[in-house]
């Protein structure tokens, strides 16, 4: 009885999974980006007040440090750059992420604007920060 009820659960658990994979909208492919480039898949999204907006989310290749700009999917379908101000993980700053860490990353962007589930990713052709 025991074995069938850990049998059930794992069963559970992997449908779980795969319905959660398929369900997230994606506006940028891991394809379109080089396997050298930052890209992070935007998992959770959320603001501290007067601090500005954090991602969360595991990065999928490259790194990133604080300072560099990122392209922000939006739900309008444009995509906005911005300047990482912070990198967390599990309550401890860092000045670096990189492959395989699951991070927050903190931007001024307005919460309501981002799109969950697509990829945060490097723009190396943007000189300037777009407003």
């Amino acid at each position: 009885m025991r074995q069938l009820l850990i049998f059930c659960l794992f069963i559970l658990a992997v449908c779980a999974c795969d319905a959660d994979q398929s369900s997230a909208p994606v506006l940028a492919s891991a394809a379109d980006i080089e396997e050298s480039e930052f890209s992070m898949s935007i998992m959770d999204v959320f603001s501290i007040r007067d601090n500005g907006t954090i991602l969360t989310g595991q990065v999928a290749s490259g790194s990133l440090v604080v300072g560099d700009v990122v392209c922000i999917p939006l739900k309008s379908g444009e995509t906005a750059a911005r300047t990482v101000e912070g990198i967390e993980m599990f309550r401890k700053f860092l000045d670096l992420a990189e492959k395989g860490q699951s991070v927050g990353v903190l931007v001024e962007i307005d919460e309501k604007l981002v799109e969950k589930g697509t990829l945060l990713h490097h723009n190396y052709e943007l000189d300037e920060v777009s407003e």
